[in-house]
């Protein structure tokens, strides 16, 4: 087989002959993997990588002489002098079969194109394992894997010296990390909380009424409170941008008690909106929260949010004594700013409370069901579950997964929960046919697909049809 020359991303050592801007997000996820391979597996050799969709001409004739690449719907062409030299090692490497097109040329696949996908990226196999009808294998999960934006990627790691280094225990509190601490920040956190708030609004989008509602404002104020370096932030902007083209001006008003972290999100705004169709006015305010006095102290304009987003704060306020009732509280005083169409995202960790022993998400569903029981104006848009019954009691363990792939790690997985408040009036408006009820809701994906406790909403076992309670266009 002869390479051909219209290649979808070549890369060399280090050199592109193609800019990845022209790249899908899995084609750009798979190259970025390859590439990080290739530069450990064939050292000192001279390589080129290009990734092609399976309906391409050159994957068609792949193949033809190929048969076991057919299910899958990526490939990543690696070309070298006697490549196949090392199939063992690039397989090693991987953990990935190689297939040998010619001694100078070895494929790797990705995306397997069989039954329904899950929210994993995998095949569905659920049906193998649950007493389901045939019809109900297909459950249709919202987006959870994304890619870094190739500027984005770029300007952390090359131009902010960013560094992909978990470390999950100390940045469980985030007031005081120094400026070594916040670059490790930028480079392992700050692309998952892009991720997570990026997949969201990726879904809540391409709901239609939503997406009318916001489509017809000329002017978007957001609130980020307790925004650190912002990538929950940058995340909900680039959502903005592959949606709505027309020019909005859109205001952003951002909390932190950390001043190291507001000056590195200032940066990442600035470059943002260089690159953005719409005009950004960006005000932050410094300001450390040692108790709620504080938070009530908050000096704001005089304005109501369209979206306001709180983003692993209550874990912080909790671990830390601030107040035990943090989500409760915060549900409370963001939704009083919230504007008749606003949503507001209240997202975090999936760990264990060690002051309570009771995990987050169970003491986020607790306290924001408590909350919505006693307003007359606030309900739960997302999950479904808690929009559906919204009379709760149950202290539910939700979680979901999310993807990021960047320069320095392929599909890095954070494991959030979130709620998604707005006004009781928008909420009817947005599911006046009432299409939750006769369902069994997801509630944890990865439960799900395991077939163990915990899977779904216990008030909505029994149904028949099964949706994912956090897709809100199912």
């Amino acid at each position: 087989m002869v390479l051909s020359p219209h290649s979808h991303c070549n890369i060399g050592h280090s050199e592109r002959t193609q800019s990845e801007d022209s790249l899908t997000d899995e084609k750009r996820s798979l190259a970025l993997f390859v590439r990080q391979v290739m530069s450990a597996c064939l050292k000192g050799y001279e390589y080129k990588v290009r990734v092609i969709s399976a309906d391409e001409q050159e994957a068609i004739e792949l193949n033809e002489s190929i048969n076991a690449l057919k299910p899958y719907q990526l490939y990543a062409l690696i070309e070298a002098k006697n490549v196949l030299e090392q199939v063992a090692k690039v397989e090693k490497f991987t953990n990935k079969r190689v297939f040998v097109v010619n001694q100078n040329l070895i494929c790797l696949a990705e995306g397997e194109n069989i039954g329904a996908v899950n929210s994993e990226g995998t095949s569905n196999q659920i049906s193998k394992h649950l007493d389901i009808d045939e019809s109900n294998k297909r459950v249709a999960f919202r987006k959870s894997k994304t890619v870094l934006p190739l500027w984005l990627d770029k300007y952390l790691f090359e131009e902010l010296g960013a560094q992909y280094a978990p470390e999950h225990t100390r940045y469980e509190y985030n007031l005081d990390l120094n400026e070594n601490e916040l670059k490790v920040y930028l480079g392992t956190y700050f692309p998952r909380s892009y991720a997570e708030i990026f997949c969201i609004f990726d879904n809540i989008f391409q709901n239609k009424y939503i997406y009318q509602a916001y489509k017809n404002k000329k002017d978007i104020n957001i609130f980020d409170f307790c925004c650190g370096t912002g990538g929950e932030l940058i995340g909900l902007l680039s959502a903005l941008d592959k949606y709505f083209h027309d020019g909005k001006n859109i205001n952003v008003i951002v909390c932190d008690g950390n001043e190291k972290a507001l000056d590195y999100l200032h940066k990442i705004i600035d470059k943002a909106a260089s690159l953005s169709r719409h005009k950004y006015r960006f005000v932050s305010i410094h300001k450390e929260i040692k108790n709620f006095d504080d938070v009530d102290k908050l000096d704001f304009p005089s304005c109501s949010f369209d979206i306001e987003l709180c983003d692993k704060v209550c874990c912080e306020f909790i671990s830390h004594g601030v107040n035990k009732k943090s989500y409760e509280y915060l549900a409370s005083f963001l939704s009083k700013k919230l504007s008749k169409d606003g949503l507001l995202v209240m997202l975090d960790v999936t760990t264990k409370c060690e002051g309570t022993m009771m995990f987050y998400p169970q003491m986020m569903n607790l306290q924001i069901n408590k909350f919505v029981r006693e307003s007359s104006e606030i309900e739960t848009l997302l999950p479904l579950s808690c929009a559906t019954y919204k009379d709760c009691r149950i202290p539910c363990f939700t979680q979901q997964t999310f993807r990021v792939t960047h320069m320095q790690k392929k599909d890095d997985e954070s494991r959030v929960s979130y709620r998604m408040l707005c006004h009781k009036g928008f909420k009817e408006y947005l599911m006046s046919n009432n299409f939750t009820k006769s369902k069994t809701h997801i509630i944890n994906p990865i439960r799900y697909q395991q077939n163990v406790e915990g899977a779904y909403c216990n008030n909505s076992k029994g149904n028949k049809d099964f949706i994912d309670s956090f897709n809100i266009n199912i």
